[in-house]
């Protein structure tokens, strides 16, 4: 009697969709309050929506980064589990007003002509780090293009 083998195909490792609540850190440090969601699509897409946001002055009324941000990306991972390398594309629109503790201050014209561009970005994340493997951390870098269109005004109280 012949046997037969029956050849056995390569069985994918199971996708898991993950949704991600997250901060940026070095925004903070400019007291920029901020979050960021971020949904796994499928096998290596996702989607992250942050929104930044910054209503005060720095210590004094001619020193200040007042903005208000939103910055949808999407990405592209190279691991089909969305770990590790990624690019990415963005697009973006920022109301803000600017003082420098000079004798100028920038604002957004008339107050309703926001910075709109975009750009492209790529980054790592780490996974599976702190308490029960709950936290990650992510570094990426970024360059884009926005279009300004602004009043100066005289800085002072």
């Amino acid at each position: 009697m012949a046997s037969v083998e029956i050849p056995v195909l390569p069985v994918k490792p199971e996708w898991h969709r993950y949704v991600y609540i997250k901060t940026n850190l070095p925004a903070w440090a400019f007291l920029w309050v901020n979050i960021a969601g971020e949904v796994d699509l499928e096998p290596h897409w996702s989607i992250e929506f942050p929104v930044y946001y910054s209503g005060w002055d720095y210590f004094k009324n001619t020193l200040k980064a007042r903005i208000f941000s939103v910055q949808p990306e999407g990405r592209f991972w190279l691991n089909r589990n969305n770990r590790g390398f990624f690019v990415g594309a963005h697009v973006g629109v920022a109301w803000y007003n600017f003082a420098f503790d000079g004798p100028t201050r920038y604002q957004d014209h008339r107050g309703s002509t926001p910075a709109l561009g975009g750009g492209v970005s790529i980054g790592w994340r780490f996974r599976d780090l702190g308490y029960k493997n709950r936290w990650n951390f992510e570094a990426t870098v970024g360059l884009g293009t926005y279009r300004l269109d602004y009043d100066y005004f005289r800085n002072f109280h």
